[in-house]
């Protein structure tokens, strides 16, 4: 998975990107964030010991709003 930090107007976004043509779970490190939430699903997500970890679908994108 690749990712991409970026920030604007005060906020975090995660962009990341499974690369290839197979389901993949990812650890994504990431110092003091405590959640936030996936855009355009409708869910949230929690980072638990400074890890978030998401499954992700062949080829598929998720972009995270980080509190």
């Amino acid at each position: 998975v690749s990712v991409l930090l970026k920030e604007w107007n005060g906020k975090k976004y995660l962009f990341a990107g499974n690369g290839v043509r197979k389901p993949v779970t990812a650890a994504i490190r990431l110092a003091e964030i405590k959640g936030g939430k996936v855009l355009f699903e409708n869910r949230n997500i929690t980072v638990e010991n400074g890890v978030l970890t998401d499954n992700f679908a062949p080829l598929d994108v998720h972009v995270y709003e980080l509190k």
